[in-house]
């Protein structure tokens, strides 16, 4: 997959220890893009229920859709909401 591709690549380059500081540590040379993975949520899958009737329902929806996309946003992946 392409991903693993470039993540291989990203990963190689930070393990030979590339950096984006010059030789004189005083300007900064071309960075290199790091390639984050996407993580998708689908909205519609985080629950197990179809409806959201009552206010638990809906804080139970947004909490469990909190902690998917932080532990995305920590896992230092882009986040891709259907």
């Amino acid at each position: 997959e392409a991903t693993a591709i470039l993540q291989r690549f990203v990963d190689d380059q930070e393990s030979a220890g590339a950096d984006t500081v010059g030789e004189d540590d005083q300007k900064p040379s071309p960075s290199i893009a790091v390639f984050r993975g996407v993580h998708v949520v689908n909205a519609a899958e985080v629950l197990e229920q179809r409806y959201l009737e009552t206010q638990e329902d809906v804080e139970l929806f947004l909490k469990t859709l909190r902690e998917q996309m932080e532990a995305a946003v920590a896992g230092n992946k882009r986040i891709e909401v259907r």
